[in-house]
């Protein structure tokens, strides 16, 4: 069972991760969006 947990922790840090990347990636589209239209 230590092995399962083990995994589900893994998966749900890789999950955490991309999410993160997106949400960076999403808002430095946002910024640079912003900057060029000023």
């Amino acid at each position: 069972m230590r092995s399962l947990t083990l995994l589900g922790v893994g998966v749900s840090a890789v999950a955490n991760s991309v999410i993160a990347g997106i949400g960076l990636s999403l808002n430095y589209t946002l910024y640079l969006d912003h900057t060029f239209q000023n």
